[in-house]
């Protein structure tokens, strides 16, 4: 590990060095471009191919759709919407704030928070779907919504096995 001293030779030479912003690779964000435009241009067929290209299990599109609406009695709506209600007040908060100061040595320091503009959720499904995994990590992505975020969440019930 180098240590640097604000005493040392070269110390403004050496901290400007480290002034770099956290950016994907290029070679990254041109796979996650093109397999996000596949997608959307292929649809259910390219996300297939990705899917198991990248080490998913191998599924067909009948897997991918859900079929039927759910029987679900009044109490456990209501639960389900308490549930939701709480956890929403939680993480709105929860929510962190951007921020940046210079430290003593002139250096800009802080924490950037960027949420995500969508997200895929797998809820692990057995014998009894996990309706708790869903709220925990659907509700607090509602906290943050970027302008022209249309707040879609695509979440995937497990089955038994998988």
């Amino acid at each position: 590990m180098r240590t640097l001293r604000h005493n040392s030779p070269g110390f403004k030479s050496s901290l400007n060095s480290l002034k770099r912003s956290a950016e994907a690779h290029p070679q990254v964000r041109k796979t996650v471009q093109d397999v996000l435009e596949a997608i959307r241009t292929e649809g259910d067929s390219a996300l297939l191919e990705f899917t198991e290209r990248f080490g998913g299990p191998r599924l067909t599109a009948k897997q991918l759709r859900v079929t039927g609406k759910p029987k679900v009695d009044a109490e456990t709506k209501e639960a389900v919407a308490t549930a939701h209600a709480n956890v929403l007040a939680f993480a709105r908060k929860s929510l962190r704030e951007n921020w940046t100061m210079k430290n003593a040595q002139g250096g800009l320091v802080g924490e950037r928070f960027d949420p995500f503009k969508r997200v895929g959720i797998y809820v692990p499904g057995g014998t009894a779907p996990l309706v708790s995994t869903a709220v925990m990590t659907v509700t607090p992505r509602r906290c943050r919504r970027r302008a022209g975020d249309r707040g879609h969440h695509a979440v995937r019930w497990g089955r038994q096995g998988e």
